[in-house]
């Protein structure tokens, strides 16, 4: 199998970002065409103008490993214990022109640049069916004060150095298998309320676990 490079920086549209969620999952592309996220992120991706995705190879996932310990660790297929995670930004900019970031020299992107140009990421899980992860997402603008998010938060991105924030509340994927719907709900709900109550945000698994011993 080949080494992975860190990352990996690519010109943004949904056929594109299909491909790159088959490649780095374990689904085929069969699941990800039937996935109705397709049509949400073809939508969501369009209103926010998405230019760029950068993909982060081998990222360590806390939701993703407690699920991994409670369960895939002991199924007999071998799933991975690594994820992926993919940043979208508003602008365009080239692979040469973050490796020139990263290594200090002069290039046509900045740190602030990408802080104000990022939308967000998707966390994509090694698994066949349900690989989408920890999801944080740029909202819609308000348009005139139709749209309102009450129970949005900030969240702060390490990328190999860059300080990167977006306003948002964690979404994932359902698991059947460790999280159905009203966990992956509770989730979702326990990431508001713990910057409110201060109170520990439990992974899936844990949530499920919980559940089962009341």
């Amino acid at each position: 199998m080949p080494t992975l490079t860190p990352y990996e920086v690519h010109s943004y549209d949904l056929d594109k970002l299909k491909v790159i969620l088959a490649e780095k999952s374990c689904a085929c592309p069969e699941i990800i065409n039937t996935k109705l996220h397709s049509v949400y992120f073809q939508e969501y991706f369009g209103k926010l103008n998405t230019k760029t995705i950068v993909v982060e190879n081998e990222y360590v996932d806390k939701n993703y490993l407690d699920d991994y310990m409670a369960f895939y660790a002991n199924c007999f297929n071998q799933y991975g214990r690594s994820c992926s995670r993919l940043h979208f930004f508003d602008i365009d900019f080239t692979s040469t022109a973050f490796d020139d970031l990263l290594q200090g020299k002069p290039t046509i992107i900045d740190r602030d640049k990408l802080n104000d140009a990022y939308l967000g990421f998707i966390v994509v899980k090694p698994l066949p069916k349900t690989i989408i992860g920890k999801t944080c997402l740029k909202t819609y603008d308000q348009d005139g004060g139709r749209r309102q998010y009450s129970v949005v938060r900030n969240y702060d991105v390490n990328l190999f150095g860059i300080a990167l924030k977006v306003e948002s509340l964690a979404f994932q994927e359902q698991d059947h298998v460790v999280s159905a719907c009203a966990t992956s709900a509770l989730w979702s709900i326990f990431h508001g309320t713990g910057m409110l109550f201060q109170h520990p945000i439990m992974s899936p698994a844990n949530i499920t676990k919980i559940a089962c011993d009341n």
